[in-house]
């Protein structure tokens, strides 16, 4: 008797256990070193005889007992002859962060130590992009076929001319996003799409920025604390813990179907189709990653787009990580994973 896992179900092995994902229920499912070793035997066509851990497995409708050996093709959303051509698609520049000005009205004690809101205030004296140079750039994005254009700072609504630069990349066909601290919010940005950052250094003004943007009509809200009640009736809440700082639990992991798990067995999600440019015009991977790749004063943006393809292709397979069963279920992106990650694969336990 052959038993093996169905289709949409992945075994991935871990230093010690391993995990089940199921990408139709979008679970995921921890097992021991025993059953972990039981169901890769299994999973190598090996002949068993039927027990209650692959008898429950069939019953969950994880797998199938056959009378012969059989090749199972499991379901993904790509094909495995894309991983062999020659030729590769060019890729897809999903998102570009634009840090339009570095000034704030903020001085966060928690800015820039190493964590990855969608606002940074940089230590740097650079003389900031020009308006001109900056539409210089979307223009660029445009040609690259970006998709997503997000302004930010410091604080972008403290950009003098955020509405000239919110219309030109509008009408370069990008959807364009801004992020604020919903201290200042002017008239025009009310019709935009915007994300507000709820930080505990505001929570004093909640009242204040409550009433600046309860009329925007497209509001999405990051809340690093616990999101005030007069909000919850606004915009798409995301709940946020502090910092990002605290650690990784089990609690934490992600439920994984098809397109997301594909995506992350080949990329990380944090890295993957994304750029960030500061206001001085340094291209870097994300604020988390300040690795300059270009200075787009000197440089054009296409030209530089290649270095940063290394980041985009990287995956936690090539990383440390790689030994940990719940790689391709963990929120975190790969500059902050081993500074959170509170789980020992190599003994198979969380801390």
């Amino acid at each position: 008797m052959i038993f093996r896992l169905n289709p949409e179900c992945y075994l991935v092995k871990g230093a010690k256990r391993s995990a089940i994902y199921d990408l139709i229920e979008g679970k995921l499912y921890s097992l021991d070193e025993e059953k972990s070793a039981r169901l890769s035997y299994c999973e190598m066509n090996n002949p068993v005889t039927k027990d209650d851990f692959l008898l429950k497995l069939e019953e969950m409708g994880m797998g199938t007992f056959y009378e012969q050996p059989i090749y199972i093709e499991k379901y993904r959303n790509w094909s495995s002859a894309e991983l062999v051509t020659i030729w590769h698609p060019a890729p897809v520049l999903y998102l570009a962060q634009l840090q339009i000005t570095n000034i704030c009205n903020l001085n966060c004690p928690f800015c820039g130590k190493r964590w990855c809101p969608e606002c940074t205030k940089l230590d740097v004296t650079s003389e900031e992009l020009s308006v001109s140079k900056w539409k210089e750039i979307i223009t660029q994005l445009s040609d690259l076929k970006c998709q997503n254009v997000i302004f930010t700072g410091g604080e972008a609504t403290l950009y003098e001319r955020l509405e000239e630069i919110i219309t030109f990349s509008k009408g370069r066909g990008l959807n364009t996003f801004v992020v604020t601290n919903g201290l200042e919010i002017p008239e025009f940005i009310k019709n935009e799409n915007v994300i507000l950052n709820l930080f505990p250094t505001t929570h004093q003004k909640y009242q204040k920025i409550f009433e600046n943007v309860k009329s925007i009509n497209n509001l999405v809200i990051n809340s690093y604390v616990n999101i005030p009640d007069t909000f919850k009736n606004l915009g798409k809440p995301i709940y946020r813990k502090m910092f990002d700082f605290s650690p990784i639990t089990k609690e934490d992991l992600l439920a994984c179907r098809i397109e997301d798990f594909n995506l992350r067995l080949h990329y990380d999600v944090g890295l993957f189709g994304r750029l960030t440019i500061t206001s001085s015009g340094i291209l870097i991977p994300c604020f988390e990653l300040f690795q300059p790749l270009g200075d787009l004063k000197k440089e054009k943006l296409g030209d530089c787009i290649p270095k940063l393809i290394d980041y985009w292709e990287i995956n936690k397979d090539k990383t440390e990580c790689k030994i940990c069963e719940f790689r391709y279920a963990c929120p975190v992106c790969l500059p902050r994973t081993g500074k959170r990650c509170n789980y020992i694969p190599q003994e198979g336990r969380w801390i």
